[in-house]
């Protein structure tokens, strides 16, 4: 007689429910097929497993030959290949729904410590605390007035009937039986471009679904582009970009999924060329803005550039329109239009330019770092600029 069971397997930052319909004792095989390849023959079986690379490969070979054909399985033999050296998991029965997901979180959670060789004694003491945790937060949800709807799971959820033949739209009505509706693409109950990736809606036919996308969703998203870029929502394409303006752009900084190894290594590389070559002028006036005013060393550095370049206007002119041109700028009135235009104009006093030129001229090295000789005056003039 057929019977139907589900099987649950947990890791530390995975899961997978398998469903089999087969005699009892083809599910006995199952079941303790996998609990054989991990524990030796006499040995009780304890939870949570832990997979060594052996009793992995053992897993793997089982449900290759036994069950090669069912492509349910090829996924759970992925979820094992998948699981590293000397990890714990859970697999055991999925009897009771509401009861099983109440005991996820606790479960998934006390594997990150028995991954990470804690003690028994140490692990029973995380985990309450982790309970006490949950209860606390569910009492004090359960004593607000309002109910509190999370609508975009971290975990997949699908919403609606799981057999094609049997579904029915919710916008047009349609049966695959009756209206001839197909039900391929997969249709999401939230638009993708809001950041939802794993709240599915079975019941859109692929009619309906198009027809959003292609009437709805874009208008809809690009009217929410300032909330998804603030809350850094992935779409399709990953973070959405935003243009204000010629050449201006906006988008999500992700500080978790920046390279920032390969940008902390280009910045020692550029503090050692620093320290061998020095700084020029720009750089150096910079610092008195900064240390004292408080504005941003790059902005600071970036007040000075005009006045720079007009230092070799005379006797570098084709350098310095090479470098123009390289920008994308026609003239040096162009450029300081710019530079005033994103960086705006600091206020300094005379005490402060003064400061600043006795700072700038008693350094040979800086002096020494420009092109062509200048005078002190011609500093003054480029702070005043």
């Amino acid at each position: 007689m057929d019977c139907c069971k589900k099987f649950i397997f947990i890791q530390e930052d995975n899961s997978l429910v398998i469903e089999l319909s087969s005699t009892i004792d083809e599910i006995s095989i199952f079941y303790y097929g996998i609990c054989r390849c991990v524990f030796e023959q006499g040995v009780s079986v304890e939870q949570p497993m832990k997979i060594t690379n052996d009793a992995k490969d053992k897993i793997v070979n089982f449900l290759h030959h036994r069950y090669s054909k069912d492509k349910r399985i090829n996924k759970l033999i992925q979820f094992f290949r998948n699981i590293g050296n000397d990890q714990y998991i859970y697999f055991y029965p999925y009897n009771n729904e509401e009861k099983t997901l109440e005991m996820y979180d606790v479960l998934e959670k006390s594997l990150v410590y028995y991954n990470q060789g804690c003690c028994q004694e140490e692990i029973a003491c995380k985990i309450g605390d982790y309970i006490s945790e949950l209860s606390f937060a569910k009492d004090m949800l359960n004593s607000m007035p309002y109910t509190i709807t999370i609508i975009v799971p971290g975990k997949k959820v699908i919403v609606g009937e799981r057999d094609k033949s049997r579904r029915k739209c919710i916008y047009c009505g349609g049966t695959q039986v009756e209206e001839n509706a197909s039900f391929k693409e997969k249709a999401h109950a939230i638009p993708e471009a809001l950041g939802n990736k794993n709240f599915i809606q079975n019941e859109e036919c692929d009619i309906c679904n198009e027809y959003f996308a292609e009437n709805a969703e874009e208008d809809f998203s690009n009217m929410l582009v300032f909330n998804r870029l603030k809350y850094g929502l992935k779409g399709k394409n990953g973070y959405p970009i935003f243009q204000f303006g010629s050449k201006k752009y906006a988008r999500f900084f992700d500080w978790e999924e920046e390279d920032y190894e390969n940008m902390m290594l280009a910045s020692s590389l550029a503090g050692m060329a620093i320290a061998h070559t020095g700084t020029s002028l720009p750089h150096g006036m910079s610092y008195y803005l900064t240390y004292h005013k408080g504005i941003p060393h790059g902005k600071a550095v970036g007040y000075f550039l005009p006045g720079y370049l007009r230092l070799f206007a005379e006797q570098m002119d084709v350098e310095v329109m090479m470098i123009l041109r390289s920008l994308g700028i026609g003239s040096l009135e162009q450029f300081e239009g710019l530079i005033r235009e994103c960086l705006g104009t600091p206020e300094i006093t005379d005490a402060e330019k003064e400061a600043i030129l006795k700072e700038i001229t008693s350094s040979e090295r800086k002096l020494a770092a420009v092109p062509i000789p200048v005078t002190r005056e011609q500093i003054a003039e480029m702070i005043t600029n």
